[in-house]
């Protein structure tokens, strides 16, 4: 959907990702930037998934911006949502980098062909005592050769929303980021028509929430990362069982502490939480989660106490 015409709201030089229309509207009271809108949902239905392919396609053609923000729903369908599009991007990356390193190799051939017929043209020229003059290397001239197209450096934007600019990736992939929302802070207090009070979703954000969280928009680190691992999750009280009387909190109180703290819904395995954590968060998203998570049961302590 193509951004609103407010030019009293700052610009985000990216197409940003979510999962309904509702969203895309709040997300249009914040932000002057084009959205794509995965239909809500069903999106993570076998029979909606050409919506997501139809992304991945229209990335690997290179026809979409140079900067992708998703911003799903703090819950599990917009974690699950969040993973299935990144694979699909990152599949999309890397059949375009496979392309342009194919152009560049079919130029090169061209350029050295070209580079050959001109030496056989001299040296016919030369045999029956005439000059080729196109293909003529004269003393001291050096031939001018078109180098095949050049990799474009991936260059980091500004994650200003007010002065955000396009990231360009190598062979010109498309930079994805991901914006996390805190479920507090995306919570309906009231019922409305078409929801629930205590419905969670991006809608319900306000907008300059929304501009926090797209200033905060960073890339993810991909699958295959191990920096983070059950056991030390185990260690920090996010996970197994604990003898330690002076933790109060168990660890899936702590967990759900922990989730709402990075803005993810509360996850109910440590090998899960392990995995989105090495996908998408670094050691200092991990230390000030934890802090906060920490400063909230020792508040809950105190207020027991009293």
């Amino acid at each position: 959907m193509a951004p609103p015409r407010d030019e009293a709201l700052p610009g985000l030089d990216a197409l940003v990702v979510v999962e309904g229309f509702n969203d895309c509207l709040a997300l249009h009271r914040a932000v002057r930037a084009p959205v794509y809108v995965m239909g809500g949902g069903g999106a993570l239905a076998d029979s909606m998934r050409p919506e997501l392919r139809y992304l991945g396609t229209l990335a690997a053609a290179g026809v979409l911006p140079r900067q992708l923000v998703v911003f799903t729903d703090p819950d599990w369908q917009g974690r699950t949502f969040r993973t299935m599009l990144d694979d699909e991007l990152r599949v999309a990356a890397e059949k375009a980098a496979a392309a342009a390193a194919k152009a560049r190799a079919k130029a090169g051939a061209a350029t050295g062909a070209a580079g050959a017929a001109g030496v056989a043209a001299a040296a016919k020229g030369s045999a029956v005592g005439g000059v080729g003059e196109a293909a003529v290397l004269r003393p001291g001239a050096r031939r001018q050769l078109k180098p095949a197209t050049a990799a474009v450096t991936g260059v980091e934007a500004k994650q200003e929303v007010s002065a955000a600019a396009p990231a360009a990736g190598i062979d010109g992939e498309v930079v994805v980021r991901h914006a996390f929302l805190r479920v507090e802070l995306a919570t309906s207090e009231a019922e409305r028509g078409w929801h629930e009070a205590g419905n969670v979703g991006v809608e319900h954000a306000t907008a300059d929430t929304i501009r926090s969280c797209l200033r905060r928009a960073r890339p993810g680190f991909g699958p295959g990362r191990t920096e983070f691992t059950a056991e030390g999750l185990q260690a920090d009280g996010l996970i197994g069982v604990w003898n330690d009387k002076t933790k109060v909190a168990g660890p899936g109180l702590r967990r759900g502490r922990f989730c709402r703290a990075l803005g993810i819904d509360e996850v109910g395995s440590g090998k899960a939480l392990a995995n989105l954590l090495n996908r998408y968060f670094s050691q200092a998203d991990y230390a000030a989660a934890l802090e906060a998570c920490q400063l909230q049961q020792a508040a809950g302590q105190k207020e027991a106490a009293v």
